[in-house]
């Protein structure tokens, strides 16, 4: 009887460890690649949690792997019952020979890579249910023409048309709330207008978009973030609108050419590092009040930069912030209480300067190699030190006019070197109280 008994419980034991092995195969059957064949075209597929499909690849049914022109994709497989809702990751990844993908109504998403490199895909519009372009999704297209995007897409992500060197315009739709790092970097994008529903654009957005001639900025955009527009060339125009936009990201106009004018929008706070760096046609920068910071080398070599009025709110002023830029004068308010190093160097057309109350130090070679600079006023306040080479080789500076006695300040190793008021030169130019 004890065996008998031994012998019922392990036949249990091994009735359920089959029913849990089958359990597990056909969750395998259920969640694994599938395989079906329409037309001359053998789709692999996978089923989804919800009861719909995404396709994995597509080949001819006779094997060979690249599919040529247009592509129809299937509404649904296994009869009907399983709808497709999404193209998957890398389904026609480098498919070189297709020319025009058309899509079933219900798909909501493109995956990453799906459309990456299929350089001879012409055209593309997106169903009324596509909620996300993947990551790089249509990345190297390169004779991508015409991209029609639906009402309802909340998402481009990352380099979804970098390097889609073709594509000359796209509509964003009103729907959109996230545009990814570099999502058109590298494309043939002319005009791009970002709508006010985007709240979020990653860096590089539009970056090396060589034809790319005008740019608009919705309402809801925070931050425009790192090298945003970097080295567009042919950026002539950019409009900011009022919003929430409070800050320029570093290098977000580096290199931008032909930039002749931006005008800040009413919540400026913050123009980041380089962010004007080299823009060598700006004429135009019209700032805000409320703006407090001005990043390092943020204007740095814009010749063409001849004058701009600093508001009553900036505080602060980065190194070499206009360095090598064209301005005639400048006037450094009363609310900037951090100069940096270098902030004026090499601004050869330069002939005024005056610095308010707040300074405590004019640092290492604000002025540096200011060659026509002619007079400085310094306001009467914090200041108590000019620093090393401040205005070396500032060889025309024949007035500087202080509130106190120079002797009250401290004076920094060559801070005159080069100037018509160097005493060790014996120096006869204008130096005394106001």
């Amino acid at each position: 009887m004890k065996r008998r008994t031994k012998l019922r419980g392990w036949s249990q034991f091994g009735a359920v460890a089959l029913a849990l092995l089958s359990t597990v195969a056909f969750a395998a059957r259920s969640s694994g690649t599938r395989t079906e064949v329409v037309g001359d075209l053998e789709w692999k597929y996978v089923a989804e949690g919800n009861g719909a499909a995404a396709v994995v690849s597509v080949a001819y049914a006779n094997g060979d792997k690249q599919v040529r022109g247009t592509v129809t994709v299937p509404a649904a497989f296994e009869g009907g019952s399983l709808p497709v809702e999404g193209i998957g990751f890398r389904a026609f990844y480098r498919q070189a020979l297709i020319s025009e993908v058309v899509l079933p109504p219900r798909i909501a998403y493109l995956g990453n890579d799906c459309f990456h490199s299929c350089v001879r895909l012409t055209s593309v519009s997106l169903p009324p249910a596509v909620r996300k372009i993947g990551g790089s999704a249509f990345y190297g297209c390169t004779a991508l023409k015409t991209v029609s995007l639906n009402a309802g897409l909340t998402t481009i992500g990352t380099s979804a048309f970098g390097k889609c060197t073709s594509l000359e315009s796209v509509a964003l739709p009103a729907t959109l709330t996230e545009v990814g790092d570099s999502a058109f970097a590298g494309s043939g994008l002319v005009q791009i207008a970002v709508p006010d529903s985007v709240k979020e654009l990653g860096g590089s957005a539009f970056a090396s978009c060589d034809h790319l001639v005008s740019a608009s900025i919705g309402r809801s955009v925070v931050v425009l973030p790192f090298r945003t527009f970097f080295r567009c060339d042919n950026l002539a125009n950019v409009a900011l609108t009022d919003g929430a936009l409070d800050t320029i990201g570093n290098d977000c106009f580096h290199s931008c050419v032909r930039l002749a004018a931006v005008k800040m929008p009413t919540g400026m706070r913050k123009i980041g590092a380089s962010s004007f760096y080299g823009c060598t046609a700006l004429k135009s920068v019209t700032l805000n009040p409320g703006l407090t910071t001005i990043g390092k080398s943020a204007f740095v070599n814009c010749k063409s930069l001849g004058a701009i009025a600093l508001p009553a709110t900036l505080t602060e002023v980065g190194d070499s912030a206009f360095s090598g830029s064209g301005l005639v004068q400048i006037a450094v308010p009363d609310s900037v209480k951090e100069l940096g190093g270098s902030a004026f160097a090499s601004c050869d057309h330069l002939v005024s300067a005056s610095i308010g109350r707040s300074v405590v130090v004019l640092p290492f070679r604000a002025f540096f190699r200011c060659g026509n600079l002619a007079s400085v006023t310094i306001a009467d306040g914090a200041l108590d030190t000019i620093g090393n080479d401040c205005f070396h080789s500032c060889s025309r500076l024949a007035s500087l006019k202080l509130a106190k006695p120079l002797q009250e300040i401290k004076v920094g190793k060559n801070a005159f070197y080069g100037t018509p008021l160097d005493p060790q030169q014996g120096g006869r130019g204008r130096r005394g109280r106001r």
